[in-house]
């Protein structure tokens, strides 16, 4: 089943290539369904020191926003918060989205 099909988040995780793994050693990018537009799925986040880019936060000096992830695949938790801009802005914890705080 397609991970945008399916209910709630459906946090997946991909590999150098992109490709679906689920092998945490593998695990460079992860993605999930938009909690505020059905349908929407937000792809290919870096995972920090998965990646050779330069971490950014703000994406505004030459380099990548990046996050930081706990290797649990059932039930991630990624920091920081994830702002998608004129979308979302919130974290992901415990497999869960909170936008309680988020600003």
């Amino acid at each position: 089943m397609n991970p945008r099909d399916q209910p709630g988040l459906a946090v997946t995780f991909q590999d150098c290539d992109w490709k679906e793994t689920a092998d945490p050693a593998k695990v460079v990018f992860f993605s999930f369904n938009c909690q505020r537009n059905p349908g929407r799925r937000h792809y290919t986040l870096p995972i920090a020191g998965r990646v050779v880019w330069k971490r950014d936060g703000q994406n505004q000096n030459d380099g990548t926003a990046q996050w930081d992830w706990d290797g649990n695949m059932q039930a991630p938790t990624v920091t920081p918060s994830i702002h998608c801009k004129g979308c979302c802005h919130g974290y992901i914890t415990r497999g869960a989205w909170d936008d309680r705080g988020a600003g």
